[in-house]
């Protein structure tokens, strides 16, 4: 019985010193496979000729020295034929190396891995060739399935001269399509992303508000024909609940937009806007617009301004109400109405706030022609004044057309 135990541990100390001797090499592979150094990885790649990883690990080091890798790829396929992720690394390889087998491997990839990545690689090689056809159709199965950041696709659709609606088709949920919507508005296709905001107010009509109102601003600083644009998505909004606001013209009535400072939209669209001014504290409240000078403003500047959509021809007049306290007589605190687009001044008289009143009204005739005109809060200081230190909150402003 002793000998046959000598006989066996005899016999398994070979094959535990070859297991032994394998996981050494096994682990100095692996190591060399992880070294910033060609010549490592390619010896690690050597040692197991069968490792696909090992292999993979060459062809990554290779790729970021901008060196050919497209053959330590192909062993790697030899060994991991139903890898998709090797398949398509392999493709981009033929991509940077013109070599035209780039097609059927990209296509191998796509076949094996149901994600976005493949299809998003094949449209890009399709529109690289020329070919429209198939670059319409791997374009269409990127977007179908969604990545974090679609905007390249975008872009491409766009360049391939896709409809709005051919997009939207694709996009089968609110997050999706607000990303199309933002990208629409930084590139600055406004068309289409009126198109788009319209149709996620009738869709999803909750969550997309915000990106909406950016809209409506950027549309609000741009051509007559793009201010006119954003006064039919505020009325759009509007119509929708999704802002607490009445139509403005030509929908509804001429009329300022939160009169009383307390319902509004973040400075965005046809709300109210302050402009920074050093010096002044200026904040929307629940008792209205308040704000606080120190004395050490500057002897002119904007305070809050707000773009009204008005019937050309018509005249105007503005009343508000306010409370102030330590402004004088002839402050130089006053409502100002300019015409949008040329800028002049439409106001019949500047009207200066001051302790004797809480109420007082303004007129402007609005020009033929003029559609937008801008009601601004102006500080200016008058000859033979000091900068006024007082406090002073505006409660209620309205329009009325005489």
């Amino acid at each position: 019985m002793g000998l046959i135990r000598v006989a066996i541990v005899l016999t398994a100390v070979p094959a535990l010193l070859l297991a032994t001797w394998q996981v050494s090499r096994l682990g100095m592979a692996d190591f060399l496979s992880r070294q910033e150094s060609i010549a490592d990885r390619k010896r690690a790649e050597r040692m197991f000729p069968g490792s696909a990883d090992f292999a993979v690990r060459a062809a990554d080091l290779l790729r970021r020295k901008g060196k050919p890798m497209r053959a330590h790829l192909l062993k790697a396929v030899e060994v991991s034929p139903e890898d998709p992720g090797i398949w398509f690394d392999l493709g981009i390889a033929s991509e940077r190396e013109a070599n035209p087998a780039a097609e059927k491997e990209l296509l191998t990839a796509a076949r094996l891995d149901t994600e976005y990545s493949p299809r998003w690689e094949l449209a890009k090689y399709y529109y690289g060739q020329g070919n429209g056809i198939e670059c319409d159709r791997w374009l269409a199965e990127a977007l179908k399935i969604g990545t974090s950041d679609a905007t390249p696709a975008f872009r491409m659709a766009l360049r391939q001269g896709w409809t709005t609606d051919r997009v939207l088709a694709l996009l089968p949920d609110r997050e999706r399509m607000l990303t199309y919507l933002n990208w629409l508005i930084t590139a600055r296709e406004f068309p289409a992303a009126q198109e788009v905001a319209q149709r996620l107010v009738r869709q999803y009509p909750q969550g997309s508000k915000d990106s909406i109102l950016i809209l409506c601003d950027q549309l609000a600083a741009g051509s007559p024909e793009e201010v006119e644009s954003s006064v039919a998505l505020w009325n759009v909004l509007a119509t929708a609940g999704l802002i607490p606001q009445a139509l403005i013209y030509p929908a509804g009535d001429v009329r300022i937009v939160n009169g009383a400072f307390t319902t509004g939209e973040g400075e965005r669209g046809f709300d109210w806007k302050r402009y920074p001014v050093e010096g002044l504290t200026a904040d929307f409240s629940r008792y209205g617009f308040q704000m606080i000078f120190f004395g050490d403003e500057p002897e002119q500047f904007g305070i809050v301004r707000q773009l009204l959509s008005v019937k050309p021809g018509e005249k105007y007049r503005i009343r508000y109400s306010y409370q102030s306290t330590g402004v004088p007589a002839g402050s130089g605190l006053a409502w100002h109405v300019f015409d949008a687009r040329k800028r002049t001044e439409l106001t019949d008289d500047a009207v200066y706030l001051d302790d004797a009143h809480t109420g007082q009204s303004t007129s402007f005739q609005a020009p033929e022609g003029c559609r937008f005109v801008d009601l601004i809060l102006i500080y200016q200081r008058q000859t033979g004044t000091s900068r006024i230190d007082a406090s002073v909150t505006i409660k209620n402003i309205q329009v009325q057309a005489e």
